[in-house]
């Protein structure tokens, strides 16, 4: 049963483009069949894509029939399937690339065109040729690249204007270092504008965050001095001397005491010598008691003297606090903070 093949708008009528794709898919058949054997896999694609084209354009789906016979031509390249990329961009109103097609259709194919087909072809190009524009973008870099409706053209500077649709177009300039920058214009068919372009460069700006300044840390005051240990020699020396004085004179008022009893006991001793005796007794007492006294304040201080200048450790003397000295004839207090 024959499928209805729905009606497109075309360069020709209908009936007569039907025709023309199925000549066309004839002589790709033929191209392919003649393909060299290395080439089996790529033209066997090429075949299947070119067929799924053919079928797409018939059902009005041109959008999808330009992405097969692409697929195609780049699976198995022959000028015969820039025929039908003209025709399909032309569905599209894409005049810019329908005239590329052509006139690669025309070039390759060279005498190999039909006559008839190269009459259509060339009435075809007589309708697209003023729908179209010849652009020059120029651009302030050595080296950049160029889009056009978000498809890259290449890299400029370009040996040829681009050749580009007749409407509202964006064109885009892309160049490493610098800042993209797009336009949108309106272009007229049959002109050929100047585009300049003027990139400018990134600038990288570095932010530099202040620092706040490290406070450099205070030296640690040196370690006092060791304590002088003249005022335990001292001390000691002073106990000991008094310390005999005080029992020499205790032996001493041991002794003038028995002579007072002796006296007491004497029959017919006078009140004189009696009194004599009493006082020697109280005043031998009374140097004993002073030498008693000033023995133990001095055994205190040779003490105290001992604990005060013995040595410390490293990590005792680090230690903060409050450390009192004895000196020859001086007391005081010394800290570490």
């Amino acid at each position: 049963m024959l499928r209805e093949v729905p009606k497109v708008r075309s360069l020709v009528v209908s009936a007569t483009s039907l025709v023309v794709f199925a000549g066309v898919l004839c002589t790709h058949g033929t191209a392919f069949a003649q393909a060299p054997a290395t080439g089996t896999p790529s033209v066997e694609e090429g075949r299947i894509r070119f067929v799924r084209g053919i079928d797409l354009y018939k059902e009005g789906n041109f959008r999808a029939a330009l992405a097969e016979f692409r697929a195609a031509d780049s699976a198995a390249p022959n000028w015969k399937i820039a025929y039908n990329l003209g025709q399909t961009l032309f569905q599209l109103q894409e005049y810019a690339g329908a005239v590329s097609a052509f006139e690669r259709y025309l070039t390759e194919g060279a005498d190999k065109v039909p006559p008839e087909r190269r009459e259509e072809v060339e009435a075809d190009l007589a309708k697209l040729r003023p729908r179209v524009a010849q652009v020059t973008v120029t651009v302030n870099v050595p080296s950049a690249e160029v889009l056009v409706d978000d498809e890259s053209q290449g890299n400029l500077p370009r040996a040829t204007p681009l050749l580009l649709s007749a409407g509202r177009r964006k064109i885009t300039v892309n160049a490493h270092d610098y800042l993209s920058e797009t336009r949108v214009i309106d272009l007229a068919g049959a002109t050929s504008p100047t585009v300049p372009f003027e990139l400018k460069p990134i600038r990288v700006t570095t932010t530099v965050t202040p620092t706040e300044p490290k406070e450099t840390p205070r030296p640690l005051p040196p370690p006092p001095p060791p304590p002088s240990r003249t005022p335990l020699w001292i001390g000691l020396g002073a106990t000991v001397v008094l310390g005999g004085a005080t029992t020499f004179f205790g032996l001493r008022t041991a002794s003038k005491n028995s002579d007072f009893d002796a006296v007491l006991n004497t029959p017919g001793a006078t009140r004189k010598s009696v009194d004599d005796a009493r006082s020697s007794v109280r005043s031998s007492a009374l140097v004993t008691d002073v030498l008693g006294g000033a023995t133990i304040v001095a055994a205190g201080l040779t003490i105290y003297a001992l604990v005060a200048t013995a040595p410390k450790t490293e990590q005792e003397a680090a230690k903060p606090g409050v450390t009192a000295f004895v000196g020859p004839a001086s007391l005081g207090l010394s800290g570490r903070f």
